[in-house]
């Protein structure tokens, strides 16, 4: 048992110097310039530690996003209708909250060098989720399907723009703040009461 421990928290420390060493050169360069040994090298390990866990560095970046993907899935999927709809603020909350424990690796992601798809795939994602929630809450929430799909794309540009720019900004101003902006703007945006 001690001995798995061991091997867990290994796993988990090269885990973190391989993401801190991707960060620091997707930040420089695109994900296409990026060679194993160079983010070896930056995370100082062995090339071959990294070719135990990951088979390429594609497969590398798929693993950590991933990851980011499915704990942002189940901060969303812990907000029913009645929260993302009725009462934005506490949904907004948990997601400022987890982009600023993970900062410099949403800023990456986001970013021109990061992965296009990843964007489009949290985009998806978090618009099945509204569509849903809004078929369950719409008498309260009229309009068509049309009006859904113009107002989803005008708020979820806005909400990636301020995402982007709060990153950019190293989360100086506090999560309440941007939880508060945002709400107002998806509001006024047209998607909330």
């Amino acid at each position: 048992m001690e001995e798995m421990n061991r091997e867990d928290r290994r796993v988990r420390r090269t885990r973190r110097l391989l993401e801190e060493a991707f960060t620091q050169l997707l930040e420089k360069k695109p994900l296409k310039d990026i060679s194993v040994k160079e983010l070896a090298e930056l995370a100082d390990i062995n090339k071959g530690t990294f070719y135990k866990y990951y088979g390429d560095i594609y497969d590398f970046v798929k693993k950590v996003e991933d990851d980011y993907f499915v704990r942002f899935v189940d901060i969303m999927n812990s907000h029913g209708s009645e929260t993302v709809f009725r009462q934005t603020k506490s949904f907004l909350l948990d997601c400022f909250t987890f982009i600023k424990e993970n900062s410099r690796m949403v800023r990456v992601l986001l970013s021109e060098n990061g992965d296009v798809a990843f964007r489009e795939k949290l985009i998806a994602v978090v618009r099945d989720k509204c569509h849903e929630d809004w078929i369950a809450v719409r008498e309260d929430f009229p309009g068509t399907e049309k009006e859904f799909n113009y107002r989803y794309a005008f708020v979820t540009s806005g909400c990636l723009g301020i995402i982007r720019e709060w990153v950019a900004g190293d989360c100086r101003d506090s999560i309440t703040e941007m939880t508060e902006l945002t709400d107002q703007l998806i509001r006024q945006g047209g998607i909330g009461k």
